[in-house]
């Protein structure tokens, strides 16, 4: 299982660009964001939204 400290770990992780901000992040998904079966853990609070039609 993977463990993430910092918001820039995870950023990375995926493949998103760095955090403007060390405290905040907000990232829209243009396309499909699946992180499939991946399990993680993180030393921060996630919040998603999804739109629904």
């Amino acid at each position: 299982m993977q463990h993430f400290k910092k918001l820039a770990d995870i950023h990375q992780f995926n493949g998103f660009p760095k955090p403007e901000n060390p405290l905040f992040s907000a990232y829209r998904c243009t396309r499909t964001c699946n992180i499939g079966d991946r399990e993680f853990t993180a030393d921060f609070y996630m919040i998603g939204f999804k739109k629904l039609k």
